[in-house]
This record gives C-alpha cells, structure tokens and sequence, in this order.
C-alpha cells in the first residue's frame, strides 16, 4: 500500500518527518521512502531510500533529470516481516539524519537543493499507518521558539 502526500511548506532545514507503519508478515521484499518534486514526478527524487527487509540492506540515492547519482548501500536495516517501524527523518542543513525504531541508522549527504522537493511518497511492501511533519525553528532562544505540527492518519 503507498502513501503519498504534499510537504507543508516544503522540504526545509528543521523538518522532522515521522512514518509509522508495518511490513507485512510475509514480505519478502522491500519499501521505498522518496522526497520527491511533484506527486507524479519520478524525473527528480532529492532522497530514495530503499529499504530491503530480507536482507536488511538499505539503499540510498538520488535521481536529478532522469539520472541516478552514486548509491549508498548498507546492511543496517534490522526491521523484520511482521514489525512494526517508526523511521525519523530528520532534514538538516547538510542531511537527511535517519532513524528507525529509536537507532539512528545513516546519514545522507543533500544532492538535490531542498526547496525543489516537495512531496513524500511511500510505497511497496509494507503499510503506512501515519505521518507526521513537524517544523521547528529556533530564531532566538530568548524570544521565539516555534514548532508546527501536520499529520496525516490512515486510521
């Protein structure tokens, strides 16, 4: 089952985007994450992140015009058929920082500028129960500190 949905705001330093799902008890495959331009735009994904369940491997690319750059590949992924994940993604200046089930798991280098992405589309074996997009900014620490809250639920 995939989820798609539009980044409020966009794709932006201070982000925090929470999935929470499960992968089915008799996966034997994978599910992909893509910070994307557009719904239907597979032209340009700023961060792909496929994430194989069998094997525990994960890997990590981006694709600009049609071209996939270099991947990162690892074998980290510790989530198992019939588990439920909460993956973290945490958008910095420099990365997206990523974190599953509490274990921060890789980081990855920003290919594509941020402001040209926004849309999360989550698809292949597992199913999305929500996402959350959580913005926080600190201007100030003395004066303002904001955070703003977007979810989507499939309860």
């Amino acid at each position: 089952m995939s989820h798609i949905s539009s980044i409020p705001g966009g794709l932006r330093a201070g982000l925090n985007v929470t999935i929470k799902g499960q992968v089915p008890a008799d996966s034997d495959d994978k599910f992909v994450m893509n910070f994307q331009t557009g719904d239907q735009d597979t032209k340009n994904i700023a961060f792909h992140s496929s994430l194989y369940v069998q094997t525990g491997c994960i890997v990590r690319n981006s694709k600009v015009d049609g071209t996939w750059g270099t991947s990162d590949i690892s074998y980290i992924l510790k989530v198992k058929a019939g588990q439920q994940f909460l993956i973290n993604i945490a958008v910095k200046s420099d990365v997206y920082a990523v974190t599953i089930n509490n274990e921060t798991l890789y980081e990855f280098a920003h290919r594509v500028p941020l402001d040209q992405t926004d849309h999360l589309f989550v698809y292949g074996n597992c199913t999305i129960d929500s996402v959350i997009f959580e913005y926080s900014e600190t201007v100030d620490t003395r004066i303002l500190n904001t955070t703003t809250q977007y979810s989507y639920s499939n309860a």
